[in-house]
């Protein structure tokens, strides 16, 4: 879904391989990150004890996109509220799991707001970083 949606639409592809650095994770075959945020993320999805999705639909039609800050662990694209079939119906999409160039582009452009921000911030603070946008 997302390579035929937003991954096929040129200004996502251009914005992510002029951006980001793009990591596809098969969490069919291989296990989810161990990360603080990916709590978040996986809001309400079973996962083993060796890191794998379980249960059916989630196996099936499993999609997250999840942006990190260059620290791999700082999430860039917060996105409150867990994943209902509400979602899906008032905002086309599940939480984290945008597939369309129209939801895709801000999603993205968001992250890289927040990841200036946090760049911002710490370079007032003093603190080290290698953030950059």
């Amino acid at each position: 879904m997302l390579r035929d949606g937003a991954l096929s639409d040129a200004e996502v592809v251009d914005l992510v391989n002029n951006q980001f650095v793009p990591v596809w994770i098969n969490v069919r075959t291989t296990p989810v990150p161990d990360l603080a945020c990916m709590e978040e993320v996986l809001h309400n999805v079973r996962v083993n004890a060796n890191g794998f999705i379980q249960g059916s639909f989630s196996q099936g039609f499993f999609l997250r996109s999840v942006v990190l800050a260059s620290d791999g662990e700082t999430l860039l694209n917060p996105q409150p509220g867990g994943a209902s079939l509400g979602d899906l119906f008032t905002e086309g999409h599940f939480k984290y799991g945008q597939v369309k160039p129209q939801h895709y582009l801000p999603m993205l452009r968001q992250a890289l707001d927040r990841a200036r921000q946090l760049s911002e911030e710490r370079a007032r603070t003093g603190a080290v970083t290698s953030d950059s946008p």
